[in-house]
């Protein structure tokens, strides 16, 4: 990912989180992303996460262990 890319997407996170939570500051992100081959391809998908600079591994762990206990009882909505 381009450094223009990642920067783009870090403003569009917290600009999103300030916009539906009054003005509240993203401390920290993680956007997990999967790629699943569609003909052709190597038959495998791939997971990406992509996270903000100068991000501390273990909040990104903490970030990804959150999302994945949250996506298995269905607590995260649409909005």
């Amino acid at each position: 990912m381009s450094a223009a890319t990642k920067q783009a997407l870090d403003e569009a996170i917290r600009a999103h989180i300030a916009d539906e939570h009054d003005d509240s500051l993203a401390a920290s992100w993680v956007l997990i992303t999967e790629r699943v081959p569609l003909g052709g391809d190597d038959g495998f998908s791939h997971v990406v996460d992509v996270v903000p600079d100068g991000q501390s591994s273990v909040t990104t762990m903490g970030l990804a262990y959150f999302v994945a206990q949250q996506r298995s009882v269905g607590s995260i909505t649409d909005g």
